[in-house]
């Protein structure tokens, strides 16, 4: 059966509820049984909590991280995670991301996480002081530019006005067709 997606998010959003619902009910029936295998149990420990935190159900998912060694790290961004949902989503760290006159993008953006109004949001993490907020979109100008910046690039190539930039994306691309034609 297939199901068309409106975006990507509600798609990651549909998986995230089978996954959760899948190791939720391993986890359960793996602890009722003596004996097994306790690498596991970690897994489905690790795989439910991890597809719970992009539900954005952060209190389920501290349950199942309580007192459990091998998932402090799960802990840790769980936390980050709520602070980072509480915050206004403009808030930005005051760290200086340019050098000698570049500008260089610091934030990260990591896993996508359903934030309270419903809407499908990103974990952002600075590079430099590892603060953390979750909003929609791009923590910088940075990225957008630059994207920007490439789409004019391709609509300039696309009428027949210049030749195909040489940018390592380009080469990548153009030998990445070359290896893939070849018979």
């Amino acid at each position: 059966m297939r199901r068309d997606f409106d975006n990507p998010d509600s798609k990651a959003l549909a998986r995230a509820e089978v996954e959760a619902r899948h190791y939720q009910d391993n986890l359960e029936f793996a602890l009722q049984q003596p004996g097994f295998d306790p690498d596991i149990i970690a897994n489905y420990r690790r795989w439910a909590i991890e597809a719970l935190i992009v539900l954005g159900e952060l209190n389920r998912a501290s349950e199942l991280v309580k007192d459990e060694p091998s998932v402090v790290d799960l802990a840790k961004e769980i936390e980050e995670i709520q602070a980072g949902l509480a915050m206004n989503d403009e808030r930005r760290c005051n760290c200086e991301h340019i050098i000698d006159g570049v500008q260089f993008p610091h934030m990260t953006r990591g896993r996508r996480v359903r934030k309270p109004d419903g809407t499908v949001a990103r974990v952002h993490k600075c590079n430099l002081c590892r603060f953390t907020n979750v909003f929609v979109g791009h923590a910088d100008d940075l990225h957008a530019s630059a994207h920007s910046h490439r789409q004019s690039i391709e609509k300039v190539f696309q009428k027949g006005k210049a030749t195909p930039p040489q940018t390592p994306d380009a080469i990548l691309l153009k030998n990445a067709a070359e290896t893939t034609n070849r018979i």
